[in-house]
């Protein structure tokens, strides 16, 4: 019997895609075992990953385009889904974005990941950075406790830690995949030289999981999509029907979008002040996202 190659995944989450391929058999079917770390926090993730303890990422966009700005050997090789699932998400005392003036914001990390969505959104509202102060805490769970407990006074929350804090008196004040509708969502990035060296690996790692997004996205295979969220949550039926209601899935985006939506994130990050203007007003997207693993897992793509 051949034996399967195992990709060591850290992630903060396990999405339908994620399940499906796992569960539906697309990555056995390419040959690939995935040892899966769940993430605490986008900092120690990335820095793993660069040290080398784990093989593939999926993370924020914004994490990466951070990172490889400042000169890490990143590359962004699949955004398998466009859109986020993340609202801003005030305490039980806060009802509007002005609120969170004068207040604390709870993110993953200060200068990059969904705290950017965050801090787009409240400038909009006419709330300065200079108006809250900012808190690192780590994960979803994490921010969802921090407002609860009272440590804040919003955070980003995705699905299902956005309903919890709204069934425990927290309020709904953004929601920022009505206004950030072609932001990266499920986004696989590994270190630029293990690619280059283990491509065949990270080819058949996008395949699986493209297809895996596919399959997820087809109202056709929901009730079994929710089936394979419930064995592999733990949950009943019922609650994992639910959450794939919820949950937000879209086509798998061509190359040409994968490159807009990461060029997005890149003047997003100027927008909000942690990033320069390029040069000429011009961003090279090649910096952060190569097309060319995708593009071999699915011609179809480019």
């Amino acid at each position: 019997m051949t034996s399967r190659a195992t990709i060591r995944l850290v992630a903060f989450s396990r999405p339908p895609a994620l399940v499906a391929a796992l569960g539906a058999g697309f990555f056995a079917r390419e040959g690939l075992e995935v040892a899966y770390t769940k993430a605490t926090a986008s900092g120690p993730q990335l820095a793993a990953l660069l040290e080398g303890t784990y093989d593939v990422a999926h993370t924020a966009a914004d994490n990466i385009v951070a990172r490889v700005d400042a000169g890490a050997d990143l590359r962004i090789v699949l955004v398998a889904e466009l859109g986020v699932e993340h609202r801003l998400v005030g305490g039980p005392g806060v009802r509007t974005l002005a609120g969170v003036a004068g207040g604390v914001f709870a993110v993953d990390a200060p200068d990059s990941g969904h705290a950017v969505l965050g801090y787009a959104l409240l400038a909009e509202a006419g709330v300065a950075r200079e108006a809250y102060r900012v808190l690192p805490v780590g994960a979803t769970r994490a921010r969802l406790e921090a407002i609860r407990d009272g440590r804040a006074a919003a955070a980003m929350l995705n699905v299902p830690y956005d309903a919890e804090a709204v069934a425990a008196g927290c309020h709904v004040l953004a929601d920022a995949a009505r206004r950030f509708p072609g932001h990266p969502g499920l986004t696989v990035a590994v270190r630029g030289a293990w690619g280059a060296s283990h491509r065949a690996a990270v080819v058949t790692y996008c395949r699986a999981l493209v297809a895996g997004a596919r399959w997820a996205a087809d109202p056709a295979n929901a009730e079994a999509l929710a089936g394979l969220v419930a064995e592999d949550e733990g949950i009943d039926l019922a609650k994992a029907q639910a959450r794939v209601a919820r949950e937000k899935r879209s086509d798998v985006p061509s190359l040409a979008r994968m490159a807009e939506a990461v060029r997005s994130v890149a003047a997003l990050r100027t927008s909000v002040g942690l990033r320069p203007t390029d040069a000429g007003g011009v961003t090279d997207v090649t910096r952060y996202f190569d097309p060319s693993y995708a593009l071999a897992a699915d011609p179809a793509l480019g």
